[in-house]
């Protein structure tokens, strides 16, 4: 039997007794207050404030509203829960004389990126004067996710769309397994479905208090697709799902493609988070997982811009002779390494390679993990003093490779999504309210959730956001949707990520 997830709504307006404590998310209206003043102290626009309200209509002394919820603000080493410790997320700042992007970056605690995201205009520098939006220092504990990691502030500005959003989240969670023999426990380290599914939807919670933040109501009601099609198909036609905005799930492929075959008459957008699912027949469906082809061609389109004047030596092997062909398809002249009759290459073949008068690139074409951990061995070795540059299709992480070697290496490759650590909003959001750090699959949860909800409040729907917003970039994932003739929408949005020799990760235009 399907699963719902109710959200629990309290009762918009209300009058209480003026010293009934209040809780998150709550305001008293004051003798003075007007809709106008409230929605400019809690940084968000009368409409916003009234989508929060929707009973609301006129304003009266003692009554209790709802407004963005803002977590207390520390002053002078205590917490103040007051209603003058709310205040606005950005402050207008005059650029001083020699002031410098790094001063900025320094002043401000965000990349330069970011603040050319809130400020355009100083894309071509700095100048006396000018007058800017940086972030107000006294927001940082704001339940708003940090912009500089989520992206999300480039669709912020063009917010217009404050209506309460509600999606169907279909998940794998198979608690019909649960019994007086099957614990919660138990479920859990049989089923890693439905580990991933937990974590999934846990990322999903924290999109939704902050889009709450920014005064955009969203609710979630779950359904347990039971890893079955044919629940989905039942699912689907016993509910009503007229009323979403969009579903999310179900996380596997061939449940993917039935939800989106049973609900494309009524052009309701299924997104799928986590597997690559053929969209070639359902218009109405989103493949947020970016292809794997994607990935090969970010590479090779790198490669082939950047490869002039370059010592190009090719690792191969047996396995993977449809790689090798492609890329001497690009780089004829290239050096191609190949395993001996005893299917072993030496070293001194890999050392001779390598011109001592050039950059050297080093291109990883093979799938057998001997050669992968030989090549990083012998040419880390000689990385300083011959130029060497490796690059490769994975991060091979399942290898254990020394990281030491792949940053000596300035090992590059191409990446569905990048590791944003944990000093970020989100990060630091979920630790609060889950006592862990996310993993993968709940900041993808996060990232997924949070790029539909912001391109509904930004274009009105996934169809005009995918045509007009173009590229957007979240936590650890980006998106970019276009839409294939006759057929949905791809992702097309993927990371190209460098290794330093700090051991830091960069990412490459």
């Amino acid at each position: 039997e399907e699963v719902e997830i109710p959200i629990t709504v309290t009762t918009p307006v209300d009058v209480v007794s003026a010293d009934t404590p209040l809780g998150d998310g709550k305001y008293r209206i004051m003798s003075k207050d007007t809709k106008f003043g409230i929605a400019t102290k809690y940084g968000i626009k009368v409409p916003a404030l009234e989508s929060l309200n929707p009973d609301m209509k006129d304003l009266h002394p003692g009554m209790i509203i709802n407004v963005p919820v803002m977590t207390p603000v520390i002053v002078d080493g205590s917490i103040s829960n007051s209603d003058n410790a709310v205040v606005n997320k950005f402050v207008n700042y005059e650029v001083p004389a020699k002031m410098t992007m790094y001063s900025l970056e320094n002043l401000t605690g965000i990349t330069e990126d970011s603040l050319i995201a809130l400020n355009p205009h100083i894309k071509d520098g700095l100048k006396l004067g000018m007058n800017i939006r940086i972030p107000n220092s006294d927001t940082r504990q704001l339940n708003v996710m940090d912009s500089k990691i989520t992206g999300f502030a480039n669709l912020l500005d063009s917010i217009t769309n404050y209506n309460p959003q509600r999606f169907a989240v279909m998940l794998p969670l198979s608690l019909n397994k649960l019994g007086e023999e099957t614990s919660d426990d138990a479920l859990l380290r049989k089923e890693s479905a439905t580990r991933i599914a937990l974590d999934f939807y846990s990322g999903m919670t924290i999109a939704r208090d902050s889009a709450q933040s920014l005064g955009i109501m969203v609710s979630y009601d779950v359904f347990d697709t039971q890893k079955s099609a044919s629940k989905v198909n039942s699912i689907i036609n016993t509910h009503n799902f007229n009323s979403y905005a969009a579903v999310v799930g179900p996380l596997l492929a061939k449940n993917v493609v039935e939800a989106a075959k049973e609900l494309k008459g009524d052009g309701i957008p299924v997104i799928s988070p986590l597997t690559n699912t053929d969209v070639r027949l359902y218009k109405n469906l989103f493949q947020a997982r970016p292809d794997q082809e994607l990935l090969k061609q970010k590479l090779m389109d790198y490669l082939v811009a950047n490869a002039e004047g370059k010592n190009i030596i090719l690792v191969t092997d047996a396995k993977k002779p449809e790689l090798k062909n492609e890329y001497l398809a690009l780089f004829p002249n290239a050096k191609e390494l190949k395993p001996n009759k005893d299917n072993y290459i030496y070293k001194q073949t890999y050392i001779n390679a390598l011109d001592s008068e050039k950059e050297n690139w080093v291109i990883l074409a093979v799938d057998n993990e001997g050669f992968i951990t030989d090549a990083i061995s012998h040419y880390s070795a000689k990385a300083k003093s011959h130029n060497v540059t490796m690059f490769g299709y994975e991060n091979y992480d399942e290898l254990d490779l020394p990281h030491m070697r792949l940053g000596s290496l300035k090992y590059t490759y191409p990446s569905i999504n990048k590791d944003a650590g944990t000093k970020n909003g989100f990060s630091k959001k979920y630790y609060r309210k889950y006592k862990i750090s996310p993993n993968a699959y709940a900041t993808r949860g996060f990232d997924v959730a949070m790029d539909i909800i912001l391109r509904n409040a930004s274009a009105g729907n996934l169809y005009d956001s995918a045509m007009n917003n173009g590229s957007t970039s979240q936590v650890e994932n980006k998106f970019n949707y276009s839409k294939k003739f006759m057929a949905g929408y791809y992702n097309e949005s993927v990371y190209l990520l460098q290794y330093n020799e700090d051991l830091t990760i960069k990412e490459l235009d």
